[in-house]
């Protein structure tokens, strides 16, 4: 990971045009979640733009007027840019090295809460209430009601189309509103350059096994590829046999402290791609797609800590039987549901191995198995519950309820059924 020396030199430069609204929305809706020192270090670079630009500035000139230290500028950029708002550039010299930040723009506030990442996060931050608080302050009024009589342009300045004026091409250099594209993957070459840097340990000490293992962790708890290097140093014994070296108990351990706290351990400066729709539906499973499972599950228990059971059980629905994390989240969602906000272990497990053999690897086709197989549950149990009265009428043996022979036959009620029936067909 690359650190910024107090000798070095940088220059600033816009990729887009950022507006008043644009700082609003950086202070309110950002803030909560790059922290203070990110969101100062973001409006000292675009106000010096604005003093100097295209001049080469000294960071330690900076590190003097901001008040901070070099560690606390390297953690502030590097949250700028694992949210999209800088993207840094280096040159590298004899004695020195010049650094290019680009800013971009902020997400507007649609984009902002539309986003499962960021909404995400700031709901874990703050809470659900402050969050649909602040939702709340970038809502527009209602629209005017009557009839519109505005004018349009075509009635006000009768524009002719064959004059010369609208056909004569122009150069267009003028700037325009735009935002960096942030995208979740475990990337092995900054793996084995943070196991160098931080303990000179070459990735040829790990097994393939290992590696996979490892990446698989740091993708489900959504870290980046250093902390997770610098969690699997403290893990490793070097007289271990290869293949034997990580003890995954312990890395596990750390990697769950590590995500106790937003900033504790650095997050992944990565994203998944996911499709762009106004149903609500679209948004659960990008969400779905888009989170690690660990912040998944936090954010639906509104920002607690995961229980270590509850963790134990999401590494061994990748590791143990190979779900990927969308198909995690979704089975997680849909279990929570069905069981009032339970996960037993062998009941999800038991999910999972079907989920594995009908080799279903999205959130959205996972989430179709469910509701289907919730369906089929209702109407087999109804079926049952038929027969069991037609026998109780028949047999005067005893009174038994069909409730009591439901109990008996199905692991859920109807009522658990159809409620994850409504919970699913709303998404």
């Amino acid at each position: 990971m690359d650190q910024v020396s107090i000798k070095d030199f940088y220059e600033i430069r816009l990729a887009s045009i950022i507006t008043s609204e644009d700082i609003r929305v950086l202070t309110t809706l950002y803030q909560p979640i790059i922290g203070h020192v990110s969101l100062a270090l973001y409006l000292s670079f675009f106000m010096q733009h604005k003093n100097k630009a295209n001049q080469l500035l000294n960071h330690e000139h900076l590190f003097k007027i901001m008040d901070i230290n070099i560690n606390s500028f390297n953690i502030a950029k590097k949250r700028l840019e694992a949210c999209g708002l800088i993207r840094t550039f280096k040159n590298n010299g004899k004695d020195f090295s010049v650094y290019t930040y680009e800013l971009y723009a902020p997400l507007s506030p649609y984009e902002f809460f539309d986003d499962p990442l960021f909404k995400g996060m700031l709901i874990k931050t703050l809470g659900h209430g402050e969050a649909k608080r602040l939702n709340s302050l970038f809502s527009l009024d209602e629209q005017a009601e009557g009839e519109e009589v505005s004018a349009s342009f075509v009635d006000v300045y009768r524009p002719d189309f064959n004059i010369e004026a609208f056909n004569t091409h122009l150069d267009n250099f003028a700037s325009s509103r735009k935002v960096y594209a942030v995208t979740q993957s475990f990337d092995e070459d900054l793996f084995k350059q943070a196991l160098l840097a931080n303990g000179h340990l070459e990735l040829s000490a790990l097994s393939k096994d290992e590696i996979h293992t490892i990446g698989q962790l740091a993708t489900l708890y959504g870290l980046s590829e250093e902390t997770v290097a610098t969690n699997v140093l403290s893990s490793y014994n070097p007289t271990g046999r290869k293949g034997n070296r990580v003890d995954f108990n312990k890395l596990r351990r750390f990697l769950g402290e590590e995500v106790k706290y937003s900033f504790t351990g650095i997050k992944s400066d990565s994203r998944s791609k996911y499709i762009r729709s106004e149903a609500e539906s679209a948004k659960m499973i990008n969400m779905m797609e888009a989170t690690p499972p660990i912040d998944f599950l936090s954010l639906i228990q509104e920002g607690r800590v995961v229980a270590p059971a509850d963790r134990r059980l999401i590494e061994d629905l990748s590791l143990q039987y190979g779900l990927n994390n969308g198909s995690i989240n979704a089975l997680i969602f849909g279990v929570l549901n069905l069981t009032e906000g339970k996960l037993p272990y062998n009941y999800v497990t038991k999910i999972a191995s079907t989920i594995g053999r009908n080799k279903l690897d999205n959130a959205l086709d996972v989430t179709n198995f469910l509701r289907d197989t919730a369906r089929s549950i209702s109407k087999s149990n109804k079926k049952r519950s038929a027969k069991a009265k037609e026998t109780a009428t028949v047999q005067t043996i005893k009174e038994t309820t069909i409730e009591e022979v439901d109990a008996k036959e199905s692991a859920v009620t109807d009522e658990e059924i159809q409620k994850l029936i409504m919970e699913l067909e709303n998404l």
